[in-house]
Formats: structure tokens, C-alpha cells, sequence
């Protein structure tokens, strides 16, 4: 499934300096991916991206502005895997939903 947060949402990976802020953040595990949609702006490292849609590899390896072309993103063959990367903190802001369908 997909999870989706709603309305001020904000992912935050402090061991890899990383802090996102979007109107929607959709995590996409099959496609490993996340998407950032509306006013986002993310900082992964000393790189940082603004616009109304940004879409990284769930290790924020590869990271991309605009909307996304396909379900899944190359990443590199040495990338570390999802399950292996510390979890990141998801969250919406005051009247926000957090949706996980599946």
C-alpha cells in the first residue's frame, strides 16, 4: 500500500540531516519511492529542493524535482535497502490526515 499524509506534513531523518516539508508526502514502498506534493522543501544533506513536487528513492539516493514518471525509480546496485535505512518520522500538522489503505 501507500501511506499519505495530509496538510503540513513533514518527514525528518536526523541521522541523515534530512527534514521535508510538503502539503502531501506519499510514501510508495513497491515503487520505492517518496513523493512530496505542494510547497515542499527538502534538505537531504548540504542538497536542498523546492517547487510543488519532488519525488526521491526511499534512500533519498537519487532525488528528483517534478512530478513522477513511473512507479519506480532507478537506484543505485551498492544503495542501502529500505528496510535497513533508520525509519522516518511522518507526520501532518493540525487537522491532517495520515491515510494507510493497506
Amino acid at each position: 500500500g501507500v501511506t499519505i499524509a495530509r496538510g503540513h506534513a513533514e518527514i525528518s531523518i536526523a541521522a541523515q540531516r534530512i527534514l521535508g516539508r510538503a502539503d502531501t508526502i506519499e510514501l510508495r514502498p513497491r515503487g520505492n519511492q517518496i513523493v512530496f506534493k505542494g510547497g515542499v522543501v527538502l534538505s537531504v544533506g548540504s542538497a536542498r529542493y523546492e517547487g510543488e513536487a519532488v519525488t526521491c528513492t526511499l534512500d533519498f539516493f537519487k532525488c528528483e524535482t517534478g512530478v513522477p514518471v513511473a512507479e519506480s525509480v532507478a537506484v543505485a546496485p551498492n544503495a542501502t535497502t529500505p528496510a535497513e535505512l533508520p525509519q522516518p518520522m511522518l507526520s501532518s500538522g493540525v487537522g491532517a490526515a495520515v491515510i494507510n489503505p493497506r
